[in-house]
């Protein structure tokens, strides 16, 4: 996908992948990745694209409390490394990217769908949630964890190079 393999990165958790055996449960998932990017614009959030140094991957997870499935996206997963602005080496996939490093993007990269809503999660250094959900080690990068949330289902991984129609670019890893 995008050239990763040239670079041996691996964009997903597991060697093979599937789909949903309902169709219309792929094309559900694919359309709320392509909405991402127009939502974020409309919401006057940061630039967000579907690609895979942006947005490629989200966490399904489960929440017994509610008994409701949610999903945790991450964008800007590897911003091109820069040694002024993000000194960080995130390994053969960070490789080639053409995505600048944004502070206020990182702050709000990560994104929750749950209930039918999605909402940006501020975890910037001032934010309450910077210390509530980013685990030591994690701070440079901004990600939260999906288990914060509830218990790991899988990993759905969303290539939007990939030609045909969008359920097609699902996976599931």
């Amino acid at each position: 996908v995008e050239c990763a393999a040239e670079y041996n990165c691996s964009l997903a958790a597991q060697p093979t992948a599937r789909r949903f055996l309902y169709p219309q449960l792929n094309k559900f998932l694919a359309d709320v990745f392509e909405g991402i990017p127009t939502g974020t614009q409309l919401s006057r959030l940061p630039k967000v694209n579907l690609n895979r140094f942006d947005l490629f991957h989200a966490h399904l997870f489960y929440t017994k409390k509610t008994q409701s499935l949610g999903l945790l996206f991450h964008s800007k997963e590897y911003p091109a490394y820069d040694q002024q602005k993000f000194p960080i080496n995130l390994g053969y996939c960070q490789q080639d990217s053409y995505l600048g490093y944004d502070e206020t993007a990182m702050n709000l990269r990560n994104m929750l769908w749950f209930q039918g809503r999605l909402c940006a999660l501020d975890v910037g250094p001032d934010s309450v949630l910077y210390h509530d959900l980013i685990m030591d080690g994690l701070q440079d990068v901004r990600t939260v964890l999906e288990s914060d949330f509830g218990q790991g289902v899988i990993d759905v991984n969303y290539f939007a190079s990939i030609p045909g129609s969008p359920q097609h670019r699902l996976f599931l890893c």
